[in-house]
């Protein structure tokens, strides 16, 4: 298969299961707002937010750094074992800290004592995100097997929520589902690995190799915690300090970007390792794929933006059954952010292709101390309109940023 061919193949698969991802979401997101109320749907949101700063410490930066090595090596069969196995134990190694961790804060800190089922079933997410090898799928850029254990688990899942999710009680019963379809997904994934002998298990000669991968995808996880700070943390800091049904409001506004943002995240997944490989291999061709890609981003930005500002309201009335002004004033304002989100996570992709770990690293640590030494006082001022307002400015400063990095290399490539 030719390398555009597959590029082509590889980016459609990931269109399918951004599709699935967000699809299934959207079409309970509805029902659970409504049966749970916003309430208990807050606290749902809230549980998962909490819950993805574990799965970010699990993936310690692999879903990067493991990503681009497969990719590279990925006609070489013993050297991508060697690479899966030692990220999967590293990952298992985590996987326990986290949980020790985990375990402590629910059982000793009082705010989430009142509801530690609730966390417990969200962990369930973390357990199956270490098992789910989806990183490992997209370095050899096959991502058709993920995309149908994707449709496969979520269905599943999707189905039982409207079975067994029937009120407000229920909403033990709706965490547990939903993190379940991590757990399911990963089963499946697994079979597919030994079953098409995509990968031989190796148990490291050398020990030395846990510590390098670990070193290799140390600036990327900081990146990626810095990052989920500013991108978790708003449910979770409006939670804290203006209530669960508040949180619920934000968290519905937040779920409909992301839901938009997604179905942009397969061109620079797919993208990513084809980058990787051209960075290698010819930078002036690198950056003419860079700079296709800025304009590619910047007219999908501005296209998805407008159409969440003009039909805020239907929006919001359509997937939240309520068109209240705050509700109503949040979409507006992250009409605005999801563009500049949409612009900045193909930035990324293109600034990691490079191996720009240590830059990338600064920038999102800077970004996230902005975050959180503002984000209590706003929030605590101005409830969720103004997080919403510093979501806005956070990523406008990661989007100069990374245009200021873009820009200093495109001018080094001519």
């Amino acid at each position: 298969m030719s390398i555009k061919k597959r590029l082509v193949e590889n980016i459609t698969s990931l269109f399918v299961l951004q599709g699935i991802i967000y699809l299934f979401p959207l079409i309970t997101f509805p029902y659970l707002i409504r049966v749970l109320g916003p309430e208990k749907f807050g606290l749902l949101a809230f549980a998962q937010a909490f819950v993805q700063y574990f799965i970010i410490l699990t993936d310690y930066g692999f879903n990067m750094s493991a990503t681009r090595e497969v990719a590279i090596h990925r006609e070489d069969f013993e050297k991508c074992s060697m690479i899966f196995s030692t990220v999967m134990l590293i990952k298992l190694m985590l996987l326990l800290m986290s949980a020790i961790i985990y375990a402590v804060i629910i059982f000793t800190v009082p705010y989430f004592q009142q509801e530690w089922e609730i966390y417990i079933f969200s962990f369930l997410a973390v357990i199956g995100n270490v098992l789910f090898p989806i990183w490992f799928f997209q370095g050899l850029e096959q991502m058709k097997y993920i995309t149908f254990i994707n449709l496969l688990a979520r269905g599943i899942m999707t189905g039982l929520i409207f079975v067994f999710t029937q009120s407000s009680n229920d909403y033990l019963i709706a965490a547990g589902l939903q993190s379940g379809t991590f757990l399911l997904a990963s089963v499946l994934s697994m079979g597919i690995l030994w079953k098409q002998m995509l990968v031989k298990p190796r148990w490291p000669k050398d020990w030395n190799v846990l510590k390098l991968a670990a070193k290799e995808s140390n600036q990327v996880f900081l990146s990626s915690l810095s990052g989920s700070i500013y991108v978790h943390g708003p449910v979770v800091i409006v939670g804290l300090v203006a209530g669960q049904t508040v949180a619920g409001y934000y968290a519905i506004v937040q779920k409909i970007s992301s839901a938009i943002v997604g179905l942009v995240q397969p061109i620079a997944q797919g993208l990513y390792p084809y980058l990787a490989r051209q960075f290698e291999s010819s930078q002036d061709s690198y950056h003419k794929s860079q700079r296709l890609l800025s304009i590619l981003g910047l007219s999908i930005a501005i296209l998805f933006g407008s159409i969440s500002f003009m039909f805020s309201e239907k929006i919001v009335n359509l997937l939240a059954g309520d068109s209240s002004y705050n509700l109503i004033m949040l979409m507006q304002i992250f009409s605005f952010t999801t563009s500049l989100i949409i612009i900045n996570v193909l930035l990324n992709s293109s600034v990691l292709a490079m191996k720009l770990y240590a830059q990338t690293q600064n920038l999102y640590l800077k970004v996230a101390i902005a975050f959180l030494l503002l984000s209590f006082p706003i929030t605590y001022q101005f409830g969720s309109i103004g997080m919403a307002y510093l979501i806005l400015a956070v990523e406008l400063m990661v989007f100069f940023s990374l245009l200021q990095i873009s820009s200093i290399l495109l001018e080094k490539g001519k």
